[in-house]
């Protein structure tokens, strides 16, 4: 029997970027780990975020606060599998701390507040006007994957939260979204859109409010992406 690689939980910040983001996959959008990407090896490094949230959430705060050092750190392709690693709970389970009761609400929201950063400083400019909508997302190696995807396969209301606490996720999310749609890249701003479409389900008149007035103020946005918008204010996105 294969032994798991575990790593300790208490981890440096920088063993911690190595795990999530160093990894080979070649210079290109294409990876060239053969079988799939490198958590689903047999003897891949595992990481338990949920065995001590507190770190897991200090970790991915102090990264999202300031991202802008992987744009020179890491390929364009490492980054995307490292931001899909760390977001999607079919990867790991990092994000499970968002909505963990050990950790402090406002430490919460403070890490979620700052993803705005990471798609202004990392995301728009590796991703910029390249569209997810309509691509190949079949599978999840396509450069648009983890920028497209990003509040699809992020598990932040994967769980009840009390009641005092809904609304504070509920408006740093919103925040982050609506920061997002300012941004110049398209491929950003469709992001934030796919969020509010799945967030329609649950919040309607909000979402139906915040996508219509961005679509009374912009202009510039190309054909698509109007369209998408206007699919997203209606709930109707995959």
């Amino acid at each position: 029997m294969m032994q798991e690689n575990r790593l300790p939980v208490e981890i440096s910040f920088e063993r911690w970027l190595q795990h999530v983001f160093d990894h080979p996959v070649g210079d290109e959008w294409w990876p060239s780990v053969e079988g799939g990407d490198w958590w689903w090896a047999d003897d891949a490094e595992i990481w338990d975020g949920e065995e001590n949230c507190a770190i897991a959430l200090a970790f991915m705060t102090r990264l999202f606060e300031d991202p802008g050092f992987l744009l020179d750190s890491y390929t364009p392709m490492q980054i995307d599998r490292g931001v899909n690693y760390m977001i999607s709970n079919c990867c790991s389970n990092h994000c499970f701390a968002f909505t963990d009761p050990s950790t402090p609400i406002g430490d919460r929201v403070r890490c979620i507040s700052a993803i705005s950063t990471l798609f202004e400083q990392v995301m728009a400019p590796i991703y910029g006007d390249y569209l997810g909508a309509g691509s190949s997302l079949s599978d999840p190696d396509t450069p648009t994957f983890s920028c497209y995807m990003f509040w699809d396969v992020c598990p932040i209301y994967s769980r009840q939260l009390p009641a005092s606490e809904e609304p504070l996720i509920l408006e740093a999310v919103v925040g982050v979204l609506e920061r997002t749609l300012k941004l110049k890249s398209e491929a950003c701003k469709e992001s934030a859109l796919h969020g509010l479409g799945h967030l329609h389900l649950s919040h309607p008149e909000l979402v139906a409010g915040i996508v219509g007035r961005y679509l009374a103020v912009v202009d510039n946005m190309s054909e698509s992406l109007r369209r998408y918008a206007e699919s997203a204010k209606e709930g109707n996105v995959l």
